[in-house]
């Protein structure tokens, strides 16, 4: 679509103006300007300056000064409006403008006005703390104690506190510490939300997120605790108690007394002392370092020692304890038997695995350093002995011939050259008496020619508690239990058969079955 018009313009005359020299004596434009803000769209209406008009001649107004950037312009209805979208790039908090008012039928006028610019915050201008943030706060204050204020940190180092006012502020969650303390969002100030003890944690550490996310910036908090005196000093039990070898080279270093300062303040004002003074330790005042100067044996000191320490600072503020010495016994002490010699009676009727006595070794030593091992040094035939007991027990049937015996027992304990000795004598008992007639044992004759089952003698007696057995090879004699009877089991011929024989007559205990031989 295309179309024309026609534009007719027409010029008055020329007239010629200048404006007042004294700013001061221009009157202001009527009603107040509205504020504007940097980011106001063109078409904008700031102020109204209208002239009441009681002719029908129109006003005209013109812009003479203070409109450095063309920025605005008058209307012929006396609106002042912005005509610029340029108004953002600029830096001016004001814009001081002088307006002429003319019309055909009055004279020239002018007024001024003042428009203020609303400047959005530019929050790449904000500087963000390089550093983290320390505060110092003493231990154990009051729940609720001021930390410290972050807003009056970025105040300092920013010039536009109207900057700062926008700024929310939040922890970090990913910072445990924060759970021990309070953020405000608007000021930034920290306070304490929890008990803070030096000894338990000496220092915090956060971060705080600054919002709105046009810049991004988080700051580091470090809180430091200020240590306090609040905890008592007292002995390290740990270095009062020791175990010590016996017969140790001297002088000999023990150990180190220890005071516990939690607060790590004042232990090293201590000096240390016994209480009463001893040749055997020495302890040293400066360093508590404990000397040993003569050797402990176990078995004359006994297991513990004990002695009062104290300590001492230049306060006269004394602590008491007991420095215990408990000793370890080294196996110095060879086995030692209880007797040197040891008289036994037995009887000859023994019957073998008999217990005949039982020997005994100890140490000095208290406890068991080592394994106690008896021997029989003269090997017999008729005895044995438990090496680890020391119980003796009958090998074999004693022979009748046989009236005493002597043993010697050695005794030696593992991993250690030191032993002992005893002697045992054993009296041999003929009992035979009690199981045999020995009055016929030299009786026992058989005339030759006898027929069998004849009487040759009686060698036992008649009892309930006894039997009797016959040992004969050749089966020529037999034996009555109940009696020790023997008799023959051949007819015998002098000038044939042998003219002595010898038989073995065993008598039994009839509940416990002990063998005795004759």
């Amino acid at each position: 679509l295309n179309d024309t018009a026609l534009i007719k313009i027409s010029l008055d005359d020329e007239q010629e103006f200048a404006v007042p020299n004294d700013y001061s004596q221009i009157s202001l434009c009527p009603n107040e300007p509205v504020l504007v803000s940097d980011q106001s769209l063109p078409g904008t209406v700031i102020q109204d300056i209208t002239i009441d008009n009681n002719n029908i001649s129109p006003y005209n107004y013109y812009i003479l000064s203070g409109d450095t950037h063309g920025l605005f312009s008058v209307s012929n209805l006396g609106k002042l409006y912005l005509t610029s979208p340029m108004l953002n790039k600029t830096s001016e908090e004001f814009f001081e403008l002088t307006i002429l008012i003319s019309s055909s039928s009055s004279s020239l006028s002018y007024c001024r006005t003042n428009i203020s610019i609303v400047r959005t915050p530019k929050w790449s201008y904000f500087i963000c703390p390089a550093g983290p943030i320390e505060w110092t706060v003493e231990e154990e204050s009051p729940i609720g104690t001021i930390i410290g204020t972050v807003k009056e940190i970025l105040l300092s180092i920013n010039n536009s506190s109207e900057l700062i006012d926008k700024i929310h502020m939040k922890f970090n969650k990913t910072y445990n510490d924060a759970q021990s303390f309070l953020l405000n969002s608007q000021t930034g100030m920290i306070t304490s939300n929890s008990r803070l003890d030096y000894e338990q944690k000496t220092s915090y550490s956060l971060s705080i997120v600054l919002e709105p996310d046009e810049f991004i910036c988080s700051i580091s908090i470090l809180i430091k605790l200020i240590n306090k005196n609040d905890n008592p000093i007292v002995f390290d039990v740990n270095s009062l108690v020791y175990n010590i070898t016996e017969n140790n080279i001297l002088p000999y270093y023990i150990g180190r007394i220890n005071l516990i300062d939690i607060d790590q303040l004042y232990s090293y004002d201590y000096e240390y002392y016994l209480k009463n003074p001893t040749k055997q330790i020495s302890i040293d005042p400066i360093t508590g370092s404990i000397i040993l100067n003569e050797q402990l044996d176990r078995e004359y000191h006994g297991f513990e020692l004990q002695f009062d320490i104290i300590a001492m600072d230049n306060k006269e503020d004394n602590l008491t304890s007991k420095l215990i010495f408990y000793i370890n016994d080294l196996n110095d002490h060879g086995p030692k038997f209880d007797q040197e010699y040891h008289s036994v009676n037995i009887s000859k009727s023994l019957r073998p695995d008999t217990i005949i006595f039982q020997v005994n070794a100890t140490s000095k030593d208290p406890i068991v350093n080592g394994l106690l091992t008896y021997e029989l040094i003269n090997a017999s035939d008729y005895f044995y002995i438990n090496q680890q007991t020391g119980i003796i027990r009958l090998k074999n049937y004693l022979s009748s011939i046989i009236m005493n015996y002597t043993l010697t027992v050695q005794v030696f304990e593992a991993d250690i050259n030191l032993t002992d000795y005893t002697n045992i004598f054993i009296s041999i008992v003929n009992d035979d008496n009690m199981y045999f007639n020995l009055n016929e044992k030299n009786n026992c004759f058989l005339e030759e020619n006898k027929i069998i089952n004849s009487e040759v003698c009686t060698i036992g007696f008649d009892s309930n508690d006894f039997i009797y057995e016959l040992i004969d090879p050749m089966k020529y004699f037999q034996i009555v239990g109940s009696n020790g009877t023997i008799i023959n089991k051949k007819i015998f011929d002098y000038e044939t058969d042998q003219h002595e024989y010898t038989v073995t007559i065993i008598a039994k205990d009839r509940e416990n079955q002990v063998e005795i031989i004759f």
